[in-house]
């Protein structure tokens, strides 16, 4: 689709121009009957909701905006290591942050807002709770955080399944 052809060639197929998407909607559609897309929905937010918790008690920061007004992501304050002597962070913090946790074979995107930088994490049905406690474990590790509680993870997704 005009890859290495130049500037126009390479962008002049846009997603929109693609209609394979238009061939698979039969399937997408019944797809979604037998999953039970409010199920679906109800398992997204419930997860979100433990593991926004979950991440914000243990690091002591908490989420940009309330829970209650997210549905399947929200934006959770990294914590700073006890050395972190910067007053705010900067966006290449966020850069080095994101690139260090793809090394670790963690895609989850870090933002920068006001000075602070947050994981905007997500939850859908291919998600489960170890999901977030890896997340935890990586970003403590690449940011060198000392957390005197190591994660139980049992315990951890047991309290998920007891969640109304």
């Amino acid at each position: 689709h005009g890859y290495e052809e130049g500037f126009a060639s390479e962008f002049i197929w846009d997603g929109a121009r693609d209609y394979s998407s238009w061939f698979a909607l039969d399937s997408c559609l019944l797809a979604w009957e037998q999953l039970d897309l409010s199920a679906c929905r109800a398992y997204s937010k419930k997860l979100l909701d433990w593991a926004g918790h979950m991440l914000g008690e243990r690091w002591k920061t908490g989420t940009l905006v309330p829970l209650s007004l997210c549905s399947s992501m929200c934006l959770v304050q990294v914590p700073r290591a006890a050395d972190d002597k910067q007053e705010r962070k900067r966006v290449d913090d966020a850069v080095a942050l994101q690139d260090a946790l793809f090394a670790e074979h963690v895609e989850c995107p870090v933002k920068l807002v006001d000075g602070e930088l947050y994981l905007r994490i997500s939850c859908w049905i291919y998600n489960e709770p170890r999901d977030y406690i890896r997340l935890a474990r990586n970003v403590e590790k690449v940011i060198g955080l000392k957390v005197k509680e190591e994660l139980k993870e049992e315990e951890l997704v047991r309290n998920f399944g007891q969640q109304p």
